[in-house]
């Protein structure tokens, strides 16, 4: 090949020219083309919804929302709890939760943000992983630039990046290789060509800037404090390899040694410091997992223990050679427990144990040489350490498999592969085109892995589903995928999932405890909700839910006593105060309904439903004005809070504000279509007169809902205004049919027949609804249903049954002056003119200026005179 004017011109004699071509390009190129590509690659993740552990870190947690003080930033955990708290989780990652708390104030809590936050921060990671293997590690080009875009492109990476709370990751890698590079940029540069035995530092500053991002990368994730390991462990086997050597030979060696010792020595301070610290906040607590986060743990054998962690290191390595099974948990029934020797899954881990002493053996047989270069040493620290966290070597963690934790460890897997690419293309370079097509098509299969993955992180409904399908013996996936069912309003779903996993893992008091509240039968769901209480005696929402049937029940004290330890568990549990405030208002404790629910509101004050629940409490008190602030409030914090659109929409009606009650339940119907909002607005239409607009929207819904029995009875309402009492009728016997025993349904049947002076068949539907008031002794209907039979009776000229039902209505508390007008009017017909002339008298007493009694009094007077002068 000849060189002329930095032109490479192939000649005949030249088969390697383009490895001449590639050493061509320039670092900015081999950096771009990764960087490029984990944008392109993850722009499609961009807009995802808040899903998962996103929902309590981020729209839950106050810290992250910025309505704490920073200082408190600094002493809760990464949800938002104090870490002195008992309960609280114990993750520490407080630089995490300032870069939520930035991202929550820019874009006002809309996720995009922070989703074009987490894929720029993944770039910026993956230029950083290329430069330092080109001015750290001196690898060939060629392997930054494919470690670059294997790491760029890699499936592992959609948790960390996709799911926004995986961001605790990527800032941790960031800081984590900033830290590493400070450290080796600070030590004399000489090393790297072999003319030093043991580097010395060259620049204090450099060292404890490396130091201080040391911290910072375990503030952002606590794996962070593993690179003060890398650091130590790469500077003596690598930086300090040459000395290293001529000491093993028996070689006296006294330069740079002493500063060798005290870098490591001040890692070793500086890392137990961290340690000490992270203790210090935890405040010597270690957090408090179950059973079902990581069930190996808690195995009381330790040969199971043993033989599972092992399996589970056997896993993780799997997971990023062979992405193809991907899931956001990966607890309970995914990876069974290993509890034998003859266990064939131990074959797989004796494998993995193989490979990584093989990749130890190609190392130890090249330590003597003098290259500062070794990159199976290097992709094996970054394999190993940042991942001992999560190996449950140090500690229990609060998982069985997690992928975002190979975040970093994948740079370590990215370099191995990318260099045994580069072995082989030296080694066969005949076979060149064979190995670059092989090797592009695995990274085009990557990258569809990671687009297709994206997409399940887009919204709960595909994260859940997802994890269903792809683990189906996972009884937390059924478990979450059945609370997303619930909220959803597919209730027989719901209850579907909950049961299996229920089946899959007994011992999870949520799942015993959700189930229970979507069981019509309360005897199976008091079951649940103690099922759960005997697995975790502190778990409130079994003491709420418990609570609530006790009360519903008639036991009141007890349903009461059990919300009140509720708060004991939890003196800021909202749910608790809402149900508790919704007993007292059920036993009419207005004072005490009103204290629980300020506190409710004072707790979280950007709760939609403690808003709209306080509302709701008014409008019960008849305080309309106020309720319809509170519901405003509610739509405030949640604009698609769908419950206060609609009971806000009711509210106006009851003022009279029709046509603000029509634009809300339009805006409610735009969130969900719903039978009874488009009832609503069938009434508010009749109540604006227009009839015709109502007609037609009954009749369509009713086409979707033909049974449901309110649309009948309001359709027939709306029928019979517009006098189509034929229609009306057919709508209501449907209704009856539907519900015989509704005395409002029977009352309006009465009604339309009356309109049609069809008097004697009304009576029956009346006499239906009298005997139903009766059993349910309702005195108020029954005193209505009466005053309506006489109505109807008094019509039929048949007065003996029409005083007879008057009386009965009186009776019941009906002493107003239309019931005596209407008896002294039959008594005066019948000619017992002393009976009417008390009933008259009675009128004139409660209303003197009554025209119609005085009238009737003057005629039965004249009678009664007219008489006299003949006797």
């Amino acid at each position: 090949m000849e060189l002329n004017n930095n032109i490479c011109k192939p000649t005949k004699h030249c088969k390697n020219n383009w490895k001449v071509r590639f050493k061509q390009w320039n670092t900015q190129t081999v950096i771009l083309i990764p960087v490029a590509a984990a944008i392109v690659c993850y722009i499609n993740s961009l807009e995802g919804d808040f899903l998962h552990d996103d929902i309590f870190a981020i729209k839950s947690n106050r810290d992250a929302r910025g309505e704490s003080s920073l200082s408190e930033v600094f002493y809760n955990d990464f949800w938002g709890k104090p870490m002195v708290d008992k309960t609280s989780h114990k993750s520490y990652r407080p630089i995490t939760v300032l870069t939520f708390r930035w991202n929550y104030y820019l874009s006002g809590g809309h996720p995009y943000a922070f989703h074009v936050t987490n894929v720029l921060l993944h770039a910026m990671m993956t230029g950083l992983l290329v430069y330092t293997c080109m001015d750290v590690f001196l690898l060939h080009s060629r392997v930054c630039l494919m470690t670059g875009i294997l790491f760029a492109v890699h499936p592992i990476h959609t948790e960390a990046v996709s799911g926004i709370v995986g961001r605790a990751d990527v800032l941790a890698g960031i800081f984590f290789l900033i830290s590493f590079n400070l450290y080796i940029k600070s030590l004399d540069v000489r090393w790297q060509k072999s003319s030093v035995l043991v580097p010395e530092v060259q620049s204090l500053t450099l060292l404890c800037l490396s130091l201080v991002c040391g911290g910072l990368a375990m503030l952002c994730k606590e794996q962070g404090i593993t690179v003060l390991g890398l650091s130590a462990l790469y500077d003596v086997l690598i930086c300090s390899r040459p000395g290293l050597i001529r000491i093993l030979k028996g070689r006296k060696l006294r330069d740079g040694v002493v500063s060798l010792t005290k870098r490591i020595g001040l890692l070793c301070l500086v890392g137990v410091g961290f340690l000490v610290f992270r203790v210090w906040i935890m405040n010597g607590q270690m957090p408090l997992f179950q059973h079902q986060d990581n069930p190996a743990s808690f195995s009381p054998h330790f040969l199971t223990r043993c033989l599972t962690y092992s399996c589970l290191w056997m896993y993780n390595g799997l997971l990023l050679l062979f992405p193809s099974t991907l899931c956001y948990d990966w607890q309970v029934g995914s990876i069974p427990l290993v509890e034998s020797i003859y266990d064939l899954r131990n074959l797989a881990t004796i494998s993995f144990c193989i490979i990584m002493a093989s990749l130890m053996w190609h190392w130890w047989k090249s330590f003597d040489c003098q290259s500062t270069s070794d990159a199976t040493l290097t992709s094996l620290l970054l394999l190993v350490l940042p991942f001992l966290p999560a190996s449950n070597l140090l500690f229990r963690v609060g998982f069985v498999l997690a992928e975002r934790v190979l975040y970093i460890p994948s740079t370590g897997y990215c370099i191995l592969i990318s260099q045994g690419i580069h072995y082989l293309l030296d080694r066969f370079p005949y076979r060149r085109i064979h190995i670059v097509s092989a090797s592009t098509l695995v990274l085009l299969v990557l990258i569809g892995k990671t687009w297709n993955q994206n997409y399940t992180w887009i919204s709960r409904e595909s994260l859940f589903r997802s994890g269903v399908k792809t683990l189906p013996h996972n009884a937390k996936a059924h478990y979450n995928y059945a609370n997303y069912l619930k909220d959803k309003g597919s209730m027989a779903a719901a209850t579907d999932h909950y049961q299996v996993a229920v089946s899959l893992y007994p011992d999870n008091p949520s799942a015993h405890n959700n189930l229970g509240t979507l069981l019509s039968n309360k005897t199976q769901a008091e079951y649940h909700f103690r099922e759960a209480l005997i697995l975790c005696e502190d778990h409130k929402g079994a003491h709420v839910n418990l609570g609530s049937l006790m009360f519903d029940r008639g036991e009141q004290e007890v349903g009461i006593s059990l919300l009140q330890r509720a708060l004991e568990i939890d003196p800021n549990y909202e749910e608790a105060f809402l149900a508790l405030a919704g007993m007292m208002v059920e036993t009419q404790d207005w004072d005490e309904a009103d204290r629980l629910f300020q506190s409710a509101l004072k707790n979280n004050h950007v709760s939609a439903q403690a808003y709209h629940n306080y509302g709701t409490f008014l409008h019960r008190r008849g305080e309309e004005t106020q309720a319809l602030e509170f519901y405003q409030r509610a739509l405030d914090v949640d604009p698609g809070h769908i419950v206060s659109i609609i009971d806000s929409a009711r509210c106006l009606k009851n003022q009279g504000r029709l046509v603000q009650a029509e634009h809300n339940l339009k805006q409610a119907l735009k969130i969900k279509r719903d039978d009874a909002t488009m009832d609503m607005l069938g009434v508010v239409y009749f109540e604006m007169g227009r009839s015709r607009e109502a007609i037609l929207l009954y009749e369509d819904v009713l086409k979707e809902s033909p049974n449901n029995t309110n649309l009948l009875f309001h359709y027939s309402q709306v029928l019979a205004k517009n006098l189509e009492f034929r229609k009306s009728e057919v709508a209501l016997q449907q209704a009856i049919r539907l519900s015989p025993n509704s005395i409002e349904i029977l009352t309006q049947m009465s009604k339309i027949l009356g309109q049609q002076a069809r008097h004697k068949e009304a009576l029956p539907y009346l006499d239906h609804a009298i005997t139903v008031a009766q059993r349910t002794n309702d005195k108020q209907a029954l005193m209505d249903l009466f005053l309506q039979h006489g109505d109807h009776n008094k019509d039929l000229q048949q007065y003996s049954a029409a005083v007879k039902s008057f009386n009965e209505a009186l009776g019941l508390g009906g002493n107003t002056p239309n019931v005596h007008l209407n008896l002294g009017a039959l008594n005066h017909i019948q000619g017992k003119y002393a009976e009417a002339k008390q009933h008259y008298l009675l009128v004139l007493s409660m209303d003197p200026n009554h025209t119609i009694a005085r009238d009737n009094l003057l005629k039965l007077e004249r009678v009664l005179s007219q008489e006299n002068s003949k006797l």
